[in-house]
Protein backbone atom coordinates (compact mmCIF):
# COMPACT_ATOMS: atom_id res chain seq x y z
CA UNK A 1 0.00 0.00 0.00
CA UNK A 2 1.18 3.58 -0.67
CA UNK A 3 2.50 5.33 2.43
CA UNK A 4 2.08 9.03 3.20
CA UNK A 5 3.84 11.03 5.92
CA UNK A 6 2.01 14.12 7.21
CA UNK A 7 3.45 16.64 9.65
CA UNK A 8 1.56 19.84 10.41
CA UNK A 9 4.84 21.66 11.10
CA UNK A 10 6.44 20.68 7.79
CA UNK A 11 6.37 22.76 4.62
CA UNK A 12 3.65 20.61 3.06
CA UNK A 13 1.48 20.26 6.16
CA UNK A 14 -1.46 17.87 6.21
CA UNK A 15 -3.93 19.29 3.68
CA UNK A 16 -1.56 18.63 0.76
CA UNK A 17 -2.03 14.88 1.26
CA UNK A 18 -5.82 14.69 1.56
CA UNK A 19 -6.64 14.36 -2.15
CA UNK A 20 -4.00 11.67 -2.61
CA UNK A 21 -4.95 9.30 0.21
CA UNK A 22 -7.26 6.40 -0.64
CA UNK A 23 -8.85 3.60 1.33
CA UNK A 24 -6.21 1.05 2.29
CA UNK A 25 -3.28 3.48 2.14
CA UNK A 26 -1.01 3.96 5.15
CA UNK A 27 -0.87 7.44 6.69
CA UNK A 28 1.88 8.25 9.18
CA UNK A 29 0.66 11.34 11.01
CA UNK A 30 2.55 13.35 13.61
CA UNK A 31 -0.15 14.41 16.05
CA UNK A 32 0.48 17.77 17.72
CA UNK A 33 -1.40 19.12 20.73
CA UNK A 34 -3.60 21.18 18.43
CA UNK A 35 -4.64 18.18 16.33
CA UNK A 36 -5.55 16.00 19.31
CA UNK A 37 -8.83 17.75 20.07
CA UNK A 38 -9.78 17.97 16.39
CA UNK A 39 -9.36 14.22 15.89
CA UNK A 40 -11.41 13.52 19.00
CA UNK A 41 -14.20 15.80 17.74
CA UNK A 42 -14.19 13.74 14.54
CA UNK A 43 -14.35 10.55 16.67
CA UNK A 44 -11.16 9.33 15.03
CA UNK A 45 -8.47 7.23 16.68
CA UNK A 46 -5.30 5.87 15.04
CA UNK A 47 -5.17 2.16 14.31
CA UNK A 48 -1.59 2.21 15.61
CA UNK A 49 -0.74 4.89 18.19
CA UNK A 50 2.92 5.46 19.02
CA UNK A 51 3.65 7.64 22.06
CA UNK A 52 7.21 9.01 21.99
CA UNK A 53 7.03 11.29 25.04
CA UNK A 54 5.43 11.05 28.45
CA UNK A 55 2.27 13.15 28.72
CA UNK A 56 2.60 15.95 31.25
CA UNK A 57 -0.48 16.18 33.49
CA UNK A 58 -0.39 19.94 33.95
CA UNK A 59 -0.18 20.50 30.19
CA UNK A 60 -3.61 19.09 29.41
CA UNK A 61 -7.11 20.29 30.18
CA UNK A 62 -8.25 16.75 29.30
CA UNK A 63 -6.52 13.40 29.15
CA UNK A 64 -3.86 13.08 26.41
CA UNK A 65 -5.06 9.51 25.94
CA UNK A 66 -8.53 10.53 24.81
CA UNK A 67 -7.36 10.27 21.22
CA UNK A 68 -7.36 6.51 21.84
CA UNK A 69 -11.00 6.44 22.93
CA UNK A 70 -12.27 5.13 19.61
CA UNK A 71 -9.65 2.43 19.13
CA UNK A 72 -10.87 -1.17 18.98
CA UNK A 73 -9.42 -4.45 20.18
CA UNK A 74 -7.80 -4.87 16.76
CA UNK A 75 -5.76 -1.66 17.20
CA UNK A 76 -2.43 -1.08 18.94
CA UNK A 77 -0.76 1.25 21.44
CA UNK A 78 3.05 1.25 21.27
CA UNK A 79 4.84 2.98 24.13
CA UNK A 80 7.35 2.63 26.94
CA UNK A 81 6.44 1.16 30.33
CA UNK A 82 6.37 4.69 31.76
CA UNK A 83 3.80 5.92 29.26
CA UNK A 84 1.57 2.86 29.40
CA UNK A 85 1.63 3.04 33.19
CA UNK A 86 0.61 6.72 32.92
CA UNK A 87 -2.75 5.62 31.50
CA UNK A 88 -3.66 4.65 35.07
CA UNK A 89 -2.87 8.17 36.26
CA UNK A 90 -5.56 9.43 33.88
CA UNK A 91 -7.84 6.51 34.75
CA UNK A 92 -7.91 5.45 31.11
CA UNK A 93 -8.09 1.81 30.09
CA UNK A 94 -7.05 1.37 26.44
CA UNK A 95 -9.11 -1.07 24.38
CA UNK A 96 -6.20 -1.63 22.00
CA UNK A 97 -3.44 -4.17 22.42
CA UNK A 98 -0.58 -2.54 24.37
CA UNK A 99 2.97 -3.21 23.15
CA UNK A 100 5.63 -2.10 25.62
CA UNK A 101 9.06 -1.09 24.32
CA UNK A 102 12.45 -0.18 25.76
CA UNK A 103 15.78 0.76 24.23
CA UNK A 104 17.16 -2.70 24.99
CA UNK A 105 15.01 -4.33 22.29
CA UNK A 106 17.46 -2.97 19.71
CA UNK A 107 19.84 -5.86 18.94
CA UNK A 108 23.21 -5.00 20.52
CA UNK A 109 25.07 -5.90 17.34
CA UNK A 110 23.23 -3.18 15.36
CA UNK A 111 25.43 -0.14 14.75
CA UNK A 112 22.97 2.56 15.85
CA UNK A 113 24.47 6.02 16.38
CA UNK A 114 21.75 7.53 18.58
CA UNK A 115 21.81 7.85 22.34
CA UNK A 116 19.34 8.31 25.17
CA UNK A 117 15.95 9.31 23.79
CA UNK A 118 17.08 8.42 20.24
CA UNK A 119 17.45 4.76 21.22
CA UNK A 120 14.01 4.76 22.83
CA UNK A 121 12.51 6.24 19.65
CA UNK A 122 14.32 3.66 17.52
CA UNK A 123 12.79 0.93 19.67
CA UNK A 124 9.32 2.40 19.06
CA UNK A 125 9.99 2.50 15.32
CA UNK A 126 11.21 -1.11 15.32
CA UNK A 127 8.10 -2.31 17.15
CA UNK A 128 5.82 -0.39 14.76
CA UNK A 129 7.72 -1.77 11.75
CA UNK A 130 7.09 -5.33 12.92
CA UNK A 131 3.33 -4.63 12.95
CA UNK A 132 3.50 -3.64 9.30
CA UNK A 133 5.54 -6.73 8.45
CA UNK A 134 8.75 -4.84 7.68
CA UNK A 135 11.52 -7.43 7.53
CA UNK A 136 14.28 -7.43 10.13
CA UNK A 137 16.80 -6.86 7.34
CA UNK A 138 15.01 -3.72 6.12
CA UNK A 139 14.58 -2.40 9.67
CA UNK A 140 18.25 -3.10 10.37
CA UNK A 141 19.39 -1.15 7.30
CA UNK A 142 17.10 1.79 8.06
CA UNK A 143 18.02 2.11 11.72
CA UNK A 144 21.75 1.82 11.06
CA UNK A 145 21.55 4.51 8.34
CA UNK A 146 19.76 6.96 10.65
CA UNK A 147 21.67 10.13 11.49
CA UNK A 148 21.12 12.34 14.55
CA UNK A 149 18.61 15.10 13.93
CA UNK A 150 19.85 18.65 13.58
CA UNK A 151 19.49 20.57 16.86
CA UNK A 152 18.67 17.35 18.75
CA UNK A 153 21.73 16.57 20.89
CA UNK A 154 23.78 17.79 17.93
CA UNK A 155 27.53 17.95 18.55
CA UNK A 156 28.67 21.46 17.61
CA UNK A 157 32.30 21.86 18.64
CA UNK A 158 34.94 20.91 21.18
CA UNK A 159 36.79 23.87 22.67
CA UNK A 160 39.82 23.00 24.81
CA UNK A 161 38.32 19.75 26.15
CA UNK A 162 34.82 21.26 26.59
CA UNK A 163 32.13 19.81 24.29
CA UNK A 164 29.16 21.92 23.15
CA UNK A 165 25.81 20.33 22.22
CA UNK A 166 22.84 21.93 20.50
CA UNK A 167 19.48 20.61 21.70
CA UNK A 168 17.43 23.63 20.61
CA UNK A 169 14.42 21.51 19.63
CA UNK A 170 13.72 20.92 23.33
CA UNK A 171 10.57 22.80 24.32
CA UNK A 172 9.55 20.72 27.34
CA UNK A 173 11.15 19.54 30.59
CA UNK A 174 10.90 15.90 29.52
CA UNK A 175 13.04 16.43 26.42
CA UNK A 176 15.63 18.36 28.44
CA UNK A 177 15.70 15.57 31.03
CA UNK A 178 16.36 13.05 28.24
CA UNK A 179 19.21 15.19 26.89
CA UNK A 180 20.81 15.63 30.31
CA UNK A 181 20.68 11.92 31.08
CA UNK A 182 22.09 11.02 27.66
CA UNK A 183 25.18 13.22 28.06
CA UNK A 184 26.08 14.01 31.66
CA UNK A 185 28.29 12.04 34.03
CA UNK A 186 29.41 13.02 37.53
CA UNK A 187 28.04 16.58 37.39
CA UNK A 188 30.18 17.46 34.37
CA UNK A 189 27.58 19.72 32.74
CA UNK A 190 26.80 23.37 32.20
CA UNK A 191 23.13 23.61 31.21
CA UNK A 192 21.72 26.54 29.21
CA UNK A 193 17.99 26.70 29.89
CA UNK A 194 15.01 29.01 29.50
CA UNK A 195 12.41 30.61 27.26
CA UNK A 196 8.71 31.28 27.01
CA UNK A 197 5.90 29.64 28.98
CA UNK A 198 3.66 27.79 26.51
CA UNK A 199 1.02 26.20 28.67
CA UNK A 200 2.03 24.90 32.05
CA UNK A 201 4.55 22.06 31.92
CA UNK A 202 5.55 20.66 35.29
CA UNK A 203 9.27 21.38 35.85
CA UNK A 204 9.60 19.73 39.27
CA UNK A 205 11.24 16.56 37.95
CA UNK A 206 13.71 18.55 35.84
CA UNK A 207 14.58 20.83 38.75
CA UNK A 208 15.01 17.76 40.95
CA UNK A 209 17.57 16.03 38.72
CA UNK A 210 19.68 19.07 37.76
CA UNK A 211 21.89 18.89 40.90
CA UNK A 212 22.73 15.27 40.04
CA UNK A 213 24.12 16.17 36.61
CA UNK A 214 24.99 19.88 36.35
CA UNK A 215 27.07 22.24 38.46
CA UNK A 216 26.01 25.40 36.59
CA UNK A 217 22.74 26.53 34.99
CA UNK A 218 22.61 29.58 32.72
CA UNK A 219 19.13 31.04 32.30
CA UNK A 220 17.86 32.75 29.17
CA UNK A 221 15.09 35.38 29.29
CA UNK A 222 11.43 34.43 28.95
CA UNK A 223 8.11 34.14 30.76
CA UNK A 224 8.74 30.46 31.49
CA UNK A 225 12.15 31.23 32.97
CA UNK A 226 10.58 33.83 35.26
CA UNK A 227 8.15 31.25 36.65
CA UNK A 228 10.87 28.72 37.42
CA UNK A 229 13.68 31.07 38.43
CA UNK A 230 12.97 30.95 42.17
CA UNK A 231 12.85 27.14 42.25
CA UNK A 232 16.09 26.91 40.28
CA UNK A 233 17.88 29.41 42.50
CA UNK A 234 17.03 27.26 45.53
CA UNK A 235 18.85 24.22 44.14
CA UNK A 236 21.74 23.16 46.34
CA UNK A 237 25.30 23.08 44.94
CA UNK A 238 24.17 24.53 41.59
CA UNK A 239 25.32 27.96 40.44
CA UNK A 240 22.49 29.74 38.61
CA UNK A 241 23.44 32.63 36.31
CA UNK A 242 21.23 34.84 34.15
CA UNK A 243 22.23 35.76 30.59
CA UNK A 244 20.52 38.42 28.44
CA UNK A 245 21.16 36.56 25.17
CA UNK A 246 22.22 33.24 23.69
CA UNK A 247 25.58 34.71 22.74
CA UNK A 248 26.26 35.83 26.31
CA UNK A 249 25.06 32.45 27.60
CA UNK A 250 27.65 30.72 25.39
CA UNK A 251 30.39 33.04 26.66
CA UNK A 252 29.40 32.44 30.28
CA UNK A 253 29.19 28.69 29.74
CA UNK A 254 32.75 28.61 28.43
CA UNK A 255 33.85 30.70 31.39
CA UNK A 256 32.27 28.35 33.95
CA UNK A 257 32.99 25.04 32.24
CA UNK A 258 35.71 22.81 33.64
CA UNK A 259 38.05 20.55 31.73
CA UNK A 260 36.07 17.60 30.34
CA UNK A 261 32.69 19.32 30.82
CA UNK A 262 29.77 19.29 28.42
CA UNK A 263 27.77 22.42 27.67
CA UNK A 264 24.20 21.54 26.75
CA UNK A 265 21.84 24.09 25.19
CA UNK A 266 18.48 22.46 25.89
CA UNK A 267 15.98 25.28 26.52
CA UNK A 268 13.07 23.20 27.87
CA UNK A 269 10.74 26.09 26.99
CA UNK A 270 9.26 27.58 23.83
CA UNK A 271 11.31 30.11 21.86
CA UNK A 272 11.02 33.65 23.17
CA UNK A 273 11.71 37.19 21.97
CA UNK A 274 13.83 37.53 18.86
CA UNK A 275 14.22 33.75 18.75
CA UNK A 276 10.80 33.22 17.20
CA UNK A 277 11.46 29.59 16.36
CA UNK A 278 13.42 26.61 17.58
CA UNK A 279 15.45 26.71 14.36
CA UNK A 280 16.50 30.34 14.83
CA UNK A 281 17.66 29.92 18.41
CA UNK A 282 19.56 26.78 17.48
CA UNK A 283 21.33 28.59 14.66
CA UNK A 284 22.30 31.46 16.99
CA UNK A 285 23.75 29.01 19.49
CA UNK A 286 25.77 27.21 16.81
CA UNK A 287 27.15 30.48 15.44
CA UNK A 288 28.13 31.66 18.92
CA UNK A 289 29.91 28.39 19.72
CA UNK A 290 31.79 28.30 16.41
CA UNK A 291 32.98 31.84 17.07
CA UNK A 292 34.73 30.77 20.31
Amino acid sequence: SPTFVADSESGEGILAHLKKIKNGDILILRVTDEILSELRDLRMSPQVAVYATTPNKRSWSESPFEILEFQTYNNFLIASDEIIDATRLYKFQPKAKMLRTKASILPPEWDFHGRGHDRENAALALQAAKLFKVTDEAAHRTIESWKPLKARLETVKKVKSVEFYNDATSTSPNSTIAGIRALAENRNMVLILGGADDGGHDYRELNGIIPQYAHTVILLPGSGTMKERRALERLESVEVISAPSIEEAVRLSREHARSGDKVLFSPGFAAAGIDASRKERGERFVRAVRAL
